[in-house]
């Protein structure tokens, strides 16, 4: 079997497993800010709307940070800080990188796009 050949049926069998891995991982980033975002509230003993594939839920969200951001500079810097953070963990996980003794045809390593990609 040619390596490249390998290379692409094993990523191919891999994909399932990365996906759910990297949906865990996502997860795991979204649960860190969550926590960030409602611990505020937690403290003064506030219910924090958790729907926001509803809108009014999601406005209700988003007036209570807007409240607390003015009159809580460490929010604001700890909100920051954990997108900061969640941004870098993103990042770094979402780069893929391939290693071969072997000769690889072709490898492409796109850290970001703005624009559609023909090959």
């Amino acid at each position: 079997m040619e390596p490249i050949t390998l290379i692409t049926t094993v990523l191919t069998l891999a994909t399932p497993f990365l996906i759910k891995s990297g949906e865990s991982f996502a997860e795991k980033v979204g649960e860190d800010i969550w926590n960030v975002i409602k611990s505020p509230f937690v403290k003064k003993n506030v219910e924090v709307p958790t729907n926001v594939d509803s809108i009014n839920e999601k406005n209700e969200l988003i007036k209570l940070i807007e409240n607390e951001l003015r009159e809580n500079t460490q929010y604001k810097e700890e909100l920051k800080n954990a997108v900061e953070k969640g941004n870098q963990q993103l990042n770094s996980y979402s780069q893929q990188n391939i290693n071969n003794n072997a000769e690889v045809q072709k490898q492409i390593n796109i850290q970001s796009n703005s624009g559609s990609i023909q090959m």
